[in-house]
């Protein structure tokens, strides 16, 4: 498995097409350096790898928690296949869960996705 992330600091960037926030606008110290902020992932980010290898239903549970754009239209791009639907939920192993325009539901295990809005 690989993982990336994106952390915006202390600037919010501009000129893209989703939402977007610091952590020094939602309260975060504004000196905060990335020299300060990156040991605090790690040991986050460590915790939740072991926890991670015991099973994926906590993790499950709280990502379901504070999903963002549950129940909403997303739109998920892998290579050149594009997939819009709504997220429904995450399936027991991780994978996206969309229903479709169609009805049908989709499993996706990989793909840039993006929240496009209410149903």
């Amino acid at each position: 498995m690989a993982t990336g992330i994106g952390i915006n600091a202390t600037i919010i960037p501009e000129g893209i097409d989703q939402p977007a926030t610091s952590l020094v606008a939602i309260g975060a110290d504004p000196s905060l350096t990335t020299r300060e902020l990156f040991p605090i992932l790690k040991t986050s980010f460590t915790g939740r790898l072991t926890e991670a290898r015991k099973g994926f239903a906590s993790i499950r549970r709280d990502w379901m928690s504070q999903a963002e754009g549950l129940g909403e239209k997303v739109r998920v791009a892998s290579g050149d296949q594009i997939v819009e639907g709504i997220f429904e939920t995450l399936d027991p192993d991780g994978g996206l869960v969309l229903q479709l325009q169609d009805g049908e539901r989709r499993t996706i295990r990989a793909g840039e996705v993006n929240l496009i809005g209410g149903v």
